[in-house]
């Protein structure tokens, strides 16, 4: 699992853990992923642990391989590493433009490629890439992340008509979570970084992280190819289907700016 070390990857460890999985963990953040680790020990899973960028594609050869002989193959992976950017595209560092790319999507399909070998090889095998209600609607001042995660979409849609029958893949929607992924993000020149993250924790972060895992491990678990997580995603989907390019007069109002 990537994005273990907080937010919904760090929830999902745990209900994993206490479901009696022996859980592989990843993330950049090596105090974060310790503290995931040992909480997820103390609930009498077995665990280890790497500090890998998903974006360092020879650091995730270098993990699967690592994976493969501490526990075998695996039964499933989830990739929970992403990173969110906030704010107009012409104020934006395309550094900062690339690192969401980087993660949020690269760091998906190199997981993938290491990982589906191992993963065809595994009876009922699974695969949950996260994608976003960003990943359904664009929203604007969110250009790279929506990028990102409409690429996640494409990208796992495809990878569910490559993949052997028996390896079930899904793609995560899920809308606004109650986790610290604003205050760790990346940020435009001139966005409002205090009254964006204000913005988030007070209207938009709905759902906690306890019940995106659930909802995601139980669509996963039911073999579901879009698992939809959350009222406000849910409504996302609903707009983009009834109305095509029209939803985005509601959603211009959500951006940091104007689209």
């Amino acid at each position: 699992m990537t994005g273990a070390g907080g937010g919904i990857g760090a929830t999902l460890a745990m209900q994993l853990a206490e479901s009696g999985c022996a859980l592989a963990l990843v993330d950049n953040n090596a105090a974060a992923l310790s503290a995931t680790a040992a909480r997820c020990e103390s609930r009498g899973a077995v665990v280890v642990q790497w500090e890998v960028d998903v974006a360092d594609n020879r650091a995730v050869t270098r993990m699967r391989r690592e994976v493969i002989d501490d526990l075998g193959a695996p039964d499933a992976l989830f990739n929970l590493a992403g990173v969110i950017h906030a704010g107009r595209l012409v104020d934006s560092d395309l550094d900062d433009v690339r690192r969401v790319v980087q993660v949020d999507l690269l760091g998906t399909i190199a997981c993938c490629h290491a990982f589906l070998p191992a993963l065809s090889s595994t009876p009922a095998a699974r695969i949950v890439n996260v994608s976003s209600a960003f990943g359904l609607v664009g929203v604007g001042g969110y250009s790279a992340y929506n990028a990102a995660k409409f690429a996640v979409r494409g990208f796992t849609e495809a990878l569910q008509q490559e993949a052997p029958p028996h390896v079930k893949v899904s793609c995560a929607y899920p809308g606004g979570v109650r986790t610290d992924i604003m205050r760790n993000g990346l940020y435009a020149s001139t966005a409002d970084r205090a009254g964006i993250q204000e913005r988030f924790d007070d209207l938009i972060a709905r759902t906690s992280p306890e019940a995106t895992a659930r909802a995601i491990l139980r669509g996963s678990a039911r073999g579901r190819r879009r698992i939809i997580v959350g009222a406000d995603a849910r409504t996302a989907d609903a707009l983009a289907r009834l109305t095509g390019a029209h939803y985005q007069v509601l959603t211009r109002r959500l951006g940091t700016g104007p689209a």
